[in-house]
Formats: structure tokens, C-alpha cells, sequence
């Protein structure tokens, strides 16, 4: 098997493990990059793929539409449409409750005795996950290691832990509103109201608005205290990782509000309409590195999203470079609010 030397170190690693194993029905959770189901396609045949990376899945699922005998890849991580199986393959996310999460839900789904293969970057602590392997899964029996990567060698356990409740919820009052929000593991500021995001809604203060998207909404707070502002308005709520759409949903039923506007997207792929508000705390990280071109993406298509005279309000870190590409973009740009760690910047679409 010839596995591309771009690929991510643990897709290479495995497709090494993979010449020298035989799998039975095979799950392959959380791939990295998409393509992985015709480059495994005779060592994993009719393997099922869940994902909760959005970009990944939609490319694999366009991939795989009308190809006879395909299995359709599943996105959200519902364990109950995963199939049973006697073999599996994790790419390790680089979050350890999210890693548990993961783990212990497929485990579950898994015959006794199921083959289970755990891969990652070393950068993404891989080296040393094996005690949380054991109490996921089952006990480990080997590892091997290579292209900055590690792939542990497992098998399922007569008997599994119940899953850990790892959903959070919490109250946060912003604006003089007070509302609650619920995530789960992997999801930005996990459990807890991010200061980055405190600091945009108070610059934003009560916009006037009546459509507005929350972009990369996370656990949905500003999409939920947009919301709470207007009721009668649309909110838009968008992410393209799995377990923020689920929270997002339930962070609006937990105050009442409407959750049918919640949905996936990469970048705008998916969205529908246009705004006269798009409100963003981005991100500027990819797995365990910085990077900005999401977010520089993002800024440049969202002047097509906007009606005239709306506005995009994003907060980032102070140092990071976005000025440039937002007075690039947009002709009326200011700063809203600013401290030592965070700028709130307002692009308007005059």
C-alpha cells in the first residue's frame, strides 16, 4: 500500500500496520484528512467512517456518492448508527476528554475481543495515552511507532466502563441577560464562558438586526444571546464540528429558544442567505498548530454573506495579523474594543 508522504504521520503509520493485518468489519473514527476510504479501500473494505470534522466528512461523502457497495460516512458521532464490529481504527483528538469520549462510546459498540487500533501524532500526546486506552477500551498489547507518530494496539474487554458523562453546563450573564450553555468535550472553552467571547457581546452591546449568523458558534452562546435580544429575528447557527452542533442545540433548548437553525457548514459551504449581522470568535488553531487561514478565509467571503450596510463583529487574540485582511476586504473597519489580550473589530459592507 502507498500512502502519500503528505499525509498526516499517523495515516502513514497505519497504512503500514494495515499491510500485515487482516480486519473483519472495521470502524474508522475521526479520519484527519479525506480520502482515506479508497486509500484503505483493499485493506479496510466496506470499513464505516464517522467523523466530527464537517470538511472531512462532506469531501469523503461526495467521494463516495453513487460508488457501488460504499458505506455512506457518518457525521455526528450518533453510536448507534455506527454498526457493530470486530475491529476498529481512533485517530487520537488531541483532547483528552474528547479522547475518552470517543473511545469508550465506540468500545461499546465493538464484539469482546475486538481488534482496536489507537493512532496519533506525537505532538498530540499519543505517547502517552496508554493508561486511558485501558480504562476506554481494554488492555493494550503492543505499539509500534514511526513518522512522528504512535499506533497502540488494543483489544476490546469482555466487559466496558459505562460511558463518563462529560456534557457541561453552565450559566453566564452577559448585556444584562442571563442564559445557559451546555457542550461537550472537544467544543471551544469547554464547560465554561470564554472571556474572548464575554468581551465581543459587550462591544456588540443590543444590535438591531433582523437575520444574523453565528459563525463557528461552538456551544452557541452568541447565537443564544442574540437570540434572547430578539426573539422574533433569524439566527443562524453554524460550526463544522459535530459536538458543537449538538451543543449549540441544546444550549437554545436550555433557554427556550428555537434550534432549527443550527447546522454544518465549512466555512460558508452551506450557508444559506444573507445577513446584516455576522458575529465571530474564530479560531486560529488546526489540531496543535496556529493557523489563520480559516479565519482570513472566512473574513473575505463573509462581504458576499452581508447585505448592504451589515456589519461583520469578530473578536481574536490581539496578535494576530487580521487588520490587514479586514481593511482589505472592507472600506468602513474599526476597532469596537480592545485590552491587552483581545481586539473586537467591525467590518461594515457600505
Amino acid at each position: 500500500m502507498r500512502v502519500p508522504r503528505t499525509s498526516p504521520g499517523s495515516v502513514q503509520l497505519l497504512g503500514r500496520h494495515l499491510e500485515h493485518e487482516a480486519p473483519g468489519e472495521a470502524v474508522v473514527a475521526l479520519p484527519p484528512e479525506p480520502g482515506l476510504p479508497f486509500l484503505f479501500e483493499e485493506t479496510l473494505p466496506n470499513a464505516q467512517y464517522t467523523h466530527l470534522d464537517y470538511a472531512v466528512f462532506r469531501s469523503d461523502r461526495d467521494l463516495l456518492a453513487g460508488v457501488p457497495g460504499s458505506v455512506e460516512p457518518i457525521f455526528a458521532l450518533d453510536w448507534e448508527s455506527v454498526r457493530p464490529g470486530s475491529w476498529a481504527v481512533i485517530f487520537l483528538p488531541k483532547e483528552k476528554e474528547l479522547a475518552e469520549w470517543v473511545m469508550a462510546g465506540l468500545s461499546a459498540r465493538l464484539t469482546p475481543g475486538a481488534q482496536v487500533r489507537v493512532v496519533g501524532e506525537n505532538r498530540a500526546g499519543i505517547r502517552s495515552v496508554k493508561p486511558l486506552i485501558e480504562a476506554a477500551v481494554g488492555p493494550v498489547h503492543g505499539n509500534r511507532s514511526g513518522r512522528h507518530a504512535v499506533l497502540w494496539e488494543a483489544v476490546r474487554a469482555e466487559v466496558t466502563r459505562p460511558l463518563r458523562d462529560l456534557r457541561r453546563a453552565f450559566e453566564f450573564e452577559v448585556g444584562g441577560e442571563t442564559l445557559r450553555a451546555v457542550s461537550y468535550p472537544g467544543v471551544f472553552s469547554h464547560g465554561e464562558f470564554d472571556p474572548g467571547t464575554r468581551i465581543l457581546l459587550e462591544a456588540l452591546g443590543r444590535p438591531s438586526f433582523e437575520r444574523a449568523l453565528d459563525w463557528g458558534c461552538g456551544a452557541g452562546v452568541i447565537g443564544a444571546y442574540l437570540l434572547r435580544l430578539r426573539p422574533q429575528a433569524f439566527v443562524d447557527l453554524v460550526d463544522s464540528h459535530a459536538l458543537a452542533l449538538r451543543s449549540a442545540r441544546e444550549t437554545l433548548e436550555a433557554n427556550g429558544l428555537p434550534s432549527d437553525r443550527v447546522y454544518a457548514t465549512d466555512g460558508f459551504s452551506d450557508v444559506r442567505g444573507t445577513f446584516d449581522l455576522i458575529v465571530a470568535n474564530p479560531p486560529f488553531h488546526a489540531g496543535t498548530k496556529t493557523q489563520t487561514s480559516v479565519t482570513e478565509r472566512m473574513i473575505r467571503d463573509s462581504v458576499r454573506y452581508l447585505l448592504p450596510g451589515g456589519r461583520l463583529v469578530l473578536v481574536a487574540n490581539a496578535f494576530l495579523g487580521y487588520p490587514a485582511v479586514l481593511r482589505e476586504c472592507y472600506r468602513s473597519f474599526r476597532v469596537l474594543a480592545e485590552t491587552t489580550r483581545f481586539r473586537v473589530f467591525e467590518g461594515r459592507n457600505d
